[in-house]
C-alpha cells in the first residue's frame, strides 16, 4: 500500500491568476461525497463558484442529490449538475465528455475535488483503502487539476 497526503496552505504566496475559480466536487451522494464536498466548501473563497457533478447512476435520486447538496452547503451557492449517460457509457466517460464540454464553453473547471470511491463500488480486502476506477480516472486525466480527499 502507498499512502497519500493532501497539503493545502491558506497562506501561500502564489498570486491569483484568476478573480475567482470554478470548483466541482463528484458527487454522488455517498458518505465519501459528503466529507469531499465539505472539504471543499472548507477551501474555497467566497468569490468562488462551486459546481457539484452528479451522473446519474443505481441509487442515484437526483432530487435527493440536489436535496442533499442543498442541506450541506448551507447558505453557500452551488450548482448542481446530473448528468445522464448514453447506453454502455462509463462514468468517467460522461464526466470527462462534461469536461471537456466546459472547457468549449468557456466554463472551465479549475479544480475537481474527488474521494477514494463512489456510491457502487463494491468492498475490497483493504476495505477503504483503495481508489475507485472513477476516481483512478479523475486523478490519471490530463489538463484537470484534482484534489484528491482520501
Amino acid at each position: 500500500r502507498q499512502r497519500q497526503m493532501c497539503i493545502r496552505d491558506r497562506d501561500s504566496n502564489m498570486t491569483p491568476i484568476k478573480d475567482s475559480y470554478r470548483w466541482g466536487v463528484l458527487y454522488d451522494g455517498s458518505a465519501i461525497a459528503d466529507k469531499v464536498l465539505r472539504k471543499c466548501l472548507d477551501m474555497i473563497a467566497d468569490v468562488d463558484r462551486l459546481t457539484t457533478i452528479t451522473v446519474v447512476e443505481q441509487g442515484v435520486d437526483a432530487d435527493a442529490i440536489r436535496s442533499k447538496v442543498s442541506a450541506i452547503c448551507g447558505n453557500r451557492v452551488a450548482d448542481t449538475v446530473v448528468l445522464d449517460r448514453q447506453p454502455n457509457q462509463e462514468i468517467k466517460d460522461r464526466i470527462k465528455a462534461y469536461m471537456k464540454e466546459q472547457d468549449e464553453n468557456d466554463a472551465y473547471v479549475d479544480f475537481v475535488c474527488v474521494g477514494n470511491k463512489g456510491l457502487n463500488v463494491g468492498n475490497a480486502v483493504d476495505g477503504d483503502n483503495f481508489m475507485g476506477h472513477v476516481a483512478s480516472a479523475m486523478v490519471a486525466m490530463r489538463q484537470l487539476n484534482v484534489i484528491f480527499v482520501p
